[in-house]
C-alpha cells in the first residue's frame, strides 16, 4: 500500500474490539520512554483497552519538552513553541483540558544580515524583500522555486515526513543551488534549519526543508502554552501508569511476548513500543531488521540552551521590539544559532511587569559539541560577547543564567530518511512482530511529528490485535 493511502495519524475509528471481555484477557503493552511519542502511544493503546505500563529513565515525563521555573518565570529549556499547523498536540491539549492555555505568540521574527536584524513574518512572502533580507533577484528566484511546489506545500501533511519522500533525493542545499537560490540558502534556509533544528542544509534532505516551508505557505502561527510545554506530557502522564527512574536497557522478543529489562527490574508484555531516542533504542533492541537498523542509526544534533534572566529595566533594541525569535546565519555567527525573546512569546512589546525578561540563547551544533563538557561559567564567558552584539548592554544586566545541555537535541534528517520513514509506516506488521518503533527520529524533528509516531505505533499494534481477533487468536 502506498503511504499516501494511509490514514492520518489518529486512532482507528473501527468499533471492532481488540479483544473480547470475558473470553480473552486484555492484551498488554509496555512503552519504553515517556517523551511525547511514548506517552501518545500509551494513551492511544490505553483508550483501546490495552493494559499499558510506561517505563521512563528520568524522574518525570516529558523528554525534551522540559519546562522550568526560573525566578518568577516559567521557561522552556527544550521545545519552545507549538504551531497552528499542528493537529495532534492541540487535540491532546483539548483532551487534557489545557486548550484554554494556548496563547498566540508574536509572529515577528528577525534574521541578522550585515549585523542588522531584518524583521520578517513567516506568513508574509514580501517581508524578506521589504526588510532587505533578500535582494529582488534572490527573492524572485526563491518565490519561483517554491511556487512550483505550491500544491505540495499547501496540502501534504506537516506531521508526516514520509509523505514528502518525493523530495528525498538530494540535500536542501543541492535543491536550492540547482535553482539558483544561493542567497536564499544563506539567509533563509540555513538559519532556519540551524536555528530551529541545529542542522545544516548540506546534510539535511530537501524533504525536511520543504516540509518546514509548508508552515509558512499555510500562514501558520506560533503559539505557546500557559504552564509551559511540559504541562502537556505531565498532564498526560497522570492519566497513565508511568514508572519513572526505570531505564530500559534490553528488549527481547519471544514467541509468547516481549521481555523488557533494566537495572533491578524485568517486565513482560504482549507488545512493546520502543520510544527511546535512536542511540538508546539501538542498544536496547538488537532484533531490528534492515530497515529498522537504518532508522535506528539516526544521529542527533546538539545544542546548549542559555536562559538569561535580565534586570527589569533592560530593553531590547528597537529593531527587535515585539519580536519573538532571532535567527543568526552562519556568515554572521560564531556560536549562537538563535535567540528567543520570551517577552515576544507571550505578548507584543517589551515587558512592563517589573520582573525582568528571559532571553533564550541557543548554540549551533558544532559550538555545542565543543562545549558539552565545559563548565557553565566557561560557556557563558564564551557566548556572552556574541549575545552582546545583538543585545547591547545585556552583559551588565543579567541577574541569573540557567544552562541546559542537549547531547541529543534533534534527529538528523539526511537524504533517504523520508523514504525510510515512508517505507516503515506503509509496510504491514510482520506476522510475529511484537516490537514497534516510535520517536522523533521516525519523523520530522519537532514535537508534533514525534507525537504522531506514537499514534502510528499504537495503530500498528491495534491492527495486529484486530487481525488476531478476526482469526480467532489471542495474546499468548
Amino acid at each position: 500500500m502506498h503511504a499516501a493511502s494511509l490514514p492520518s495519524p489518529v486512532l482507528p475509528t473501527s468499533t471492532e474490539p481488540v479483544y473480547s471481555p470475558g473470553v480473552h484477557r486484555a492484551p498488554t503493552a509496555i512503552v519504553a520512554g515517556a517523551g511525547i511519542a511514548g506517552l501518545c502511544a500509551a494513551d492511544a493503546l490505553a483508550r483501546a483497552g490495552v493494559q499499558v505500563r510506561v517505563f521512563e529513565a528520568a524522574q518525570e515525563a516529558g523528554g525534551r519538552m522540559r519546562t522550568e521555573t526560573f525566578g518568577r518565570h516559567v521557561i522552556e529549556c527544550g521545545a519552545q513553541f507549538l504551531s497552528t499547523g499542528y493537529t495532534v498536540l492541540p487535540a491532546l491539549a483539548r483532551q487534557l483540558g489545557l486548550a484554554g492555555g494556548l496563547r498566540a505568540a508574536s509572529q515577528v521574527n528577525a534574521v541578522i544580515r550585515q549585523g542588522r536584524p531584518r524583521r520578517v513574518r513567516a506568513q508574509s512572502m514580501l517581508d524578506p524583500l521589504r526588510s532587505g533580507l533578500l535582494g529582488l533577484p534572490a527573492w524572485l528566484r526563491l518565490g519561483l522555486a517554491l511556487g512550483r511546489e505550491g500544491r505540495a506545500l499547501r496540502t501534504l501533511p506537516l506531521n508526516d515526513l514520509g509523505q514528502w519522500a518525493r523530495y528525498d533525493e538530494e540535500s536542501a542545499s543541492e535543491w536550492l543551488d540547482r535553482r539558483g537560490c544561493g542567497e536564499a540558502l544563506a539567509y533563509v534556509t540555513e538559519p532556519l534549519l540551524q536555528g530551529f533544528y541545529f542542522l545544516t542544509p548540506e546534510t539535511s534532505s530537501a524533504a525536511l526543508m520543504l516540509l518546514a516551508s509548508g508552515f509558512g505557505a499555510r500562514r501558520c502561527s506560533t503559539t505557546s502554552l500557559a504552564g509551559g510545554m511540559q504541562s502537556l506530557p505531565r498532564a498526560l502522564a497522570r492519566t497513565l501508569h508511568v514508572e519513572t527512574g526505570r531505564r530500559v536497557d534490553a528488549i527481547r522478543q519471544q514467541d509468547t511476548g516481549v521481555v523488557v529489562s533494566g537495572a533491578g527490574f524485568e517486565a513482560r508484555a504482549d507488545y512493546v513500543v520502543c520510544a527511546l531516542p535512536a542511540p538508546f533504542a539501538r542498544q536496547a533492541w538488537p532484533g531490528a531488521d534492515a530497515l529498522e537498523r537504518r532508522l535506528l542509526a539516526t544521529g542527533y544534533s546538539r545544542t546548549i540552551n542559555l536562559s538569561l534572566l535580565a534586570r527589569p529595566d533592560f530593553r531590547v533594541p528597537r529593531a527587535l521590539a515585539g519580536a519573538y525569535g532571532v535567527l543568526v546565519p552562519r556568515a554572521e555567527r560564531r556560536h549562537v544559532a538563535a535567540l528567543a525573546l520570551d517577552a515576544g512569546k507571550h505578548h507584543l512589546g517589551d515587558p512592563a511587569s517589573g520582573h525582568g525578561q528571559v532571553i533564550q540563547v541557543m548554540l549551533e551544533d558544532r559550538a555545542a559539541a565543543d562545549r558539552l563538557g565545559a563548565s557553565d561559567a566557561q560557556i557563558i564567558a564564551d557566548v556572552l560577547p556574541e549575545v552582546e552584539r545583538h543585545l547591547p548592554g545585556i552583559s551588565r544586566q543579567i541577574e541569573d543564567c540557567l544552562v541546559t545541555r542537549w547531547a541529543q537535541a534533534m534527529p538528523t534528517v539526511p537524504v533517504g530518511r523520508a523514504a525510510d520513514v515512508q517505507a516503515y509506516r506503509s509496510r504491514p506488521p510482520a506476522p510475529r512482530q511484537r516490537v514497534f518503533l516510535a520517536g522523533d527520529y521516525m519523523n520530522a524533528p519537532f514535537t508534533e511529528a514525534a507525537a504522531a509516531t506514537g499514534h502510528w505505533a499504537a495503530e500498528a499494534i491495534m491492527r495486529t490485535l484486530q487481525a488476531a481477533a478476526r482469526a480467532g487468536a489471542r495474546p499468548a
